[in-house]
């Protein structure tokens, strides 16, 4: 007799590896849900994001001065810009149950950004509500509970400072992860020896009848 069992095996490394030539997915709350993942379950997932953000602001600096018996007056403006390229593999470092914080530098966790569930409508299936990019000006060391803080102006917070979503296509971007699937088939094999009359007979033959004879 020979029996086959087969178990499917998902394991909750679905940060591990990609599935070999395919895109990456996107994080959707279907697959939290799916998975059962709680927040240290996400902190452990390797995210990506799915196009290219960059960042802008202004910084003003005026110097003054003596110069040539005359009083001196200088305004210079400088352009800072942060990108961060489609793919760019990051972490959650905060994780609420609709906002997930998601940090690009291990030494800088401040260089972070928030992605939520923008789609929250019951009519939108959940495997399409994605952890899109959002504008909060909450830090990842505020106290619990998080009561999110929409920021005027589309403006992000940074490493500390405001930035400009330079643009507007940005504000598509989501997360992905990576998802390692795996299948097994387990063979499990009894070879019976064989009953043979002059080893014993067989046990009595207790099945009562529905019906007498």
């Amino acid at each position: 007799m020979t029996v086959l069992l087969w178990r499917p095996m998902l394991p909750i490394a679905l940060l591990a590896l990609a599935v070999s030539g395919c895109g990456l997915p996107a994080f959707t709350e279907a697959v939290r849900d799916r998975f059962g993942l709680g927040a240290a379950d996400v902190r452990r997932v390797q995210f990506f994001t799915s196009g290219e953000i960059v960042l802008r602001r202004e910084v003003t600096a005026q110097g003054k001065g003596v110069a040539r018996h005359e009083l001196e007056l200088v305004s210079a403006v400088r352009i800072e810009e942060v990108i961060i390229a489609k793919r760019t593999p990051c972490v959650a470092v905060r994780v609420e149950p609709n906002f997930i914080l998601c940090g690009f530098a291990r030494q800088r966790p401040d260089r972070s950004l928030w992605f939520a569930i923008k789609k929250l409508d019951d009519t939108i299936a959940t495997d399409e509500r994605r952890y899109e990019l959002v504008h909060l000006e909450n830090m990842a060391d505020e106290p619990r509970p998080m009561v999110p803080r929409y920021s005027k102006g589309f403006l992000v917070n940074y490493a500390g400072h405001q930035y400009q979503v330079a643009d507007g296509f940005a504000w598509n971007v989501h997360l992905l992860y990576e998802l390692k699937e795996s299948f097994e088939k387990e063979r499990v094999r009894e070879r019976p020896d064989g009953w043979k009359l002059d080893e014993g007979p067989p046990p009595p033959d207790r099945t009562v009848s529905s019906s007498p004879r």
